[in-house]
C-alpha cells in the first residue's frame, strides 16, 4: 500500500495530525508494503501496520494479545486497532534499539527462555491451529497433529521407515497447548535501548502446541544459512526454553526429535506441491534427525 492511501485511512482518526510524517520501513534490504514509522520528534513515534480485515490470523492476534498473561512484559503490545473499510490498522510504539540478526545472535537463548514463561503462564483452550494449515481449526492439539501427520505420511517414499517415524512424531502431543507466536524468527525481535527484549511483531499469536514455535529453526544447517533463521544458536535457544519449562532432558530430547522431524516433513510437502522434488535429500535429512537422540 502507498504512503498516501496509508494516510487517507488516518484520516478522520485522532493520528490524522501525523498524515504527512509517514515512512516506510526497510530491513536488510528489503521494504516492506504494509509496515510504516510514523510520527515526529514532538508527537511521538510509533509502527504502523496494515492488514486486510479478512486476514484471521491477524484478527485472532488481536483479540489474544487482550487477553495474554505477559509477566516479563516480552510483547511490543498494540496501543491502537483502527478497522477501516477493508483494512485493519495495527499501531504500536516504534521502538529504538538492535535486532539479534547479524549481531547480537548471542542473546537469542533469552529471548526463548522468556518464551517459555509466556507459554506456561498461557494455557490455554482450543480451537486449535498453525500458521501452515491454511486455517484448518482443531478442539484439541492431538487433533490437530493428527490432521497434520496424515497429510505429510502421503509423501514420503518407501524407502522410509514409516513406522518409526510415526512412532517419533508421536512426542509431538506431550507439548502443551497454549498461547504461541509461531513466527519466532530473528527479525520479529528486538533489543531496546534499555536492554528491554520484545517480540515485535504480533500477527501470529494463536493458540497452539508450544513446538511449533521451532519452525525457524535449522539445528542441522540443512539449508543456507539466513539471516532470520536460528542454526548455530538452535541448541541453546532449545536449552534455554525447555529448561524453563522444568522438562527433563530426556522428554525434551524427544520433543525436540519430534518437532525437527515434522519440520522435514513440511519441507518434503512444500517441494512436493511446488514441483522441486528431491527424495534423496528428505531422506538424508530423516535418517540425520532420526539418528540423534540428544539436542541439548
Amino acid at each position: 500500500m502507498e504512503i498516501k492511501d496509508v494516510e487517507k485511512s488516518l484520516s478522520g482518526t485522532k493520528y490524522e495530525p501525523f498524515i504527512g510524517f509517514l515512512q516506510k520501513i526497510s530491513l536488510k534490504n528489503h521494504t516492506y508494503d504494509n509496515h510504516y514509522k510514523m510520527g515526529n520528534e514532538q508527537q511521538g513515534y510509533f509502527s504502523i501496520k496494515i492488514r486486510e480485515i479478512t486476514e484471521q490470523n491477524v484478527i485472532n492476534s488481536v483479540n489474544l494479545l487482550k487477553i495474554i498473561n505477559d509477566k516479563e512484559n516480552i510483547i511490543n503490545q498494540n496501543v491502537e486497532i483502527i478497522k477501516n473499510n477493508n483494512n485493519i490498522i495495527i499501531i504500536s510504539k516504534w521502538l529504538e534499539g538492535k535486532q539479534p540478526i547479524d549481531n547480537n545472535r548471542e542473546s537469542l537463548p533469552v529471548f526463548f527462555s522468556k518464551l517459555a514463561v509466556l507459554n506456561k503462564n498461557n494455557i490455554i483452550n482450543g480451537p486449535f491451529t498453525s500458521m501452515y494449515l491454511d486455517y484448518k481449526y482443531f478442539d484439541n492439539i492431538n487433533e490437530l497433529i493428527d490432521w497434520e501427520i496424515n497429510n505429510h505420511k502421503k509423501y514420503l517414499t518407501r524407502n522410509i521407515d514409516i513406522k518409526l517415524v510415526l512412532d517419533i512424531l508421536e512426542y509431538l502431543k506431550n507439548g502443551i497447548s497454549c498461547i504461541i507466536n509461531e513466527d519466532m524468527n530473528c527479525g520479529n525481535l528486538f533489543i531496546t535501548s534499555e536492554e528491554k527484549y520484545k517480540i515485535i511483531d504480533t500477527e501470529w499469536f494463536i493458540k497452539g502446541s508450544n513446538l511449533y514455535q521451532f519452525q525457524h529453526f535449522d539445528y542441522f544447517a540443512f539449508d543456507e544459512k539466513k539471516w532470520h533463521k536460528i542454526t548455530d544458536e538452535a541448541g541453546e535457544c532449545y536449552r534455554a526454553y525447555f529448561e524453563e519449562l522444568n522438562i527433563s532432558y530426556k522428554d525434551a530430547n524427544d520433543q525436540i526429535r519430534a518437532i525437527e522431524l515434522l519440520n522435514v516433513l513440511r519441507e518434503n510437502t512444500y517441494w512436493k506441491h511446488t514441483g522441486k522434488d528431491n527424495d534423496k535429500e528428505i531422506e538424508r535429512r530423516i535418517k540425520i534427525v532420526i539418528g540423534k537422540e540428544k539436542y541439548i
